[in-house]
């Protein structure tokens, strides 16, 4: 019966070295992302929501009212103080807002979270939008809806490089007015706040627009995506799992969850190099190995002793 015991381990060790292989814990990283992916969309559309619930919320603020409806150049040092301060509120209670602005069309200033300056100063000079210049917001179309979320662009804060997403506001309540509210969207925090939850050490979440072809990838992602085909395999209001290899021919396991109900029209992916699947497999895998290779030993030396023994 003795020797029963160290066969017995070596059974249950194999079985966990078979359980762990290469195949397994692919499949592991599968769920797990899968899981991951859709909590990570649902938390980036609540902060969406709770950002485009904001700004009305800013209907019962007279001074916010009066500025953003006055056609008029006297706008009162009162008026633009309590609103910046708002503004700077609705900011500190979101972490993916970068900056809030109010662009006043008439007059060309922009009264904003970081101060107050110019139109011209403030796009030419301190957040300069790399799709959308200066002309771009004094001709702005306001869309029927009370907001409108415009596809990211790179912009630069002085000297400061960031990629923005904006959400313009023309509408409060019942209440069009004649200027524009922005809210910047910082798409970094965005990823750097996700990319917190990666599971190998080569992982990376990506934000992507399938629409526009856009990929948003934190710093340390070195690949590039330019196949049509990457965008073709992420099907709506499900989990897309397929392989791909990058511009770099390096083979990635590839993640995805979309959503045709998205508030920003994006989803979320990750792509997982297959070395770091292989990495992390085969630690596990030697370590079990050597277990096994413990067990036989023991194994054999447990029946050497009761051979001696008769």
């Amino acid at each position: 019966m003795l020797i029963l015991l160290p066969i017995s381990i070596s059974v249950i060790c194999l079985s966990i070295v078979s359980a762990l292989s290469e195949k397994n814990y692919r499949k592991l990283l599968e769920n797990t992302y899968s899981y991951k992916l859709e909590a990570i969309f649902r938390e980036n559309e609540l902060a969406i929501e709770k950002i485009i619930q904001s700004i009305p919320s800013l209907s019962k603020e007279n001074d916010f009212m009066q500025l953003i409806t006055d056609n008029s150049a006297d706008a009162s040092f009162t008026n633009i103080s309590n609103t910046t301060e708002a503004l700077r509120l609705i900011k500190e209670n979101n972490k993916y807002i970068d900056s809030i602005a109010i662009i006043n069309r008439t007059t060309h200033m922009v009264y904003s979270t970081n101060g107050n300056s110019t139109a011209e100063q403030y796009f030419y000079e301190e957040f300069r939008y790399n799709n959308y210049n200066f002309s771009y917001w004094k001709n702005y179309k306001a869309p029927l809806s009370k907001y409108q979320i415009l596809p990211p662009t790179a912009v630069m804060e002085y000297d400061t490089p960031k990629t923005i997403m904006p959400i313009v506001f023309t509408q409060v309540g019942n209440i069009k007015f004649p200027h524009l509210v922005i809210v910047n969207i910082n798409i970094e925090k965005v990823l750097e706040l996700t990319q917190q939850q990666v599971l190998t050490p080569e992982s990376n979440f990506l934000f992507i627009n399938k629409k526009d072809s856009q990929t948003f990838a934190p710093a340390s992602f070195k690949s590039k995506i330019n196949n049509s085909s990457f965008f073709e395999k992420i099907a709506d209001d499900t989990i897309s799992i397929f392989n791909f290899k990058d511009n770099n021919n390096k083979k990635q396991l590839v993640v995805a969850y979309s959503s045709s109900r998205s508030l920003s029209g994006y989803c979320f992916a990750v792509m997982v190099p297959y070395s770091d699947i292989s990495k992390q497999s085969g630690g596990f895998r030697l370590a079990l190995i050597i277990l096994v290779c413990i067990a036989l030993l023991a194994t054999l030396a447990t029946a050497y002793m009761s051979t001696k023994q008769i």
